[in-house]
């Protein structure tokens, strides 16, 4: 059975790549830092001036979604597992519990990958993705 709900999770990493250039799109580029394309779409030629000028925050933010989704999915899959262990609904509270407290302080760390660029955690983001595949 576990192998059934796992197998019917779908992490769609370009979904969540394009979700998070769309927010950083938003909220950092200027007029003149991209293109559209004739679908009205922004296009960014990541050259060097580019990475000069953007790079310590559009790395973070590209790959904060998908880090994110992935923690939670790794603590909601060994929540899972070890619900399978536990069949009073006591010790589940107790466990879903200490898992959320969990999730949220390693959401707390910050990953430098060198050049000043972090990664970083939103709980918030990693909480819901912890509870979606603990649920499902």
């Amino acid at each position: 059975k576990l192998k059934e709900r796992a197998s019917g999770m779908k992490f769609d990493l370009k979904n969540v790549l394009t979700r998070e250039f769309q927010n950083f799109a938003d909220a950092n580029l200027k007029e003149g830092d991209y293109e559209l394309d004739e679908d009205g779409k922004r296009v960014v030629h990541l050259d060097g001036k580019f990475m000069k000028e953007h790079g310590a925050e559009f790395v973070p933010a590209l790959l904060g979604g998908a880090f994110n989704s992935l923690l939670g999915a790794l603590m909601g899959g060994l929540l899972t597992l070890l619900e399978k262990i536990f069949y009073s609904n006591k010790n589940r509270l107790s466990m879903t519990i200490a898992f959320v407290v969990t999730t949220i302080a390693l959401s707390m760390l910050k990953i430098p990958l060198g050049g000043g660029v972090k990664i970083s955690f939103s709980s918030l983001l990693v909480c819901m993705m912890l509870g979606r595949s603990s649920a499902t």
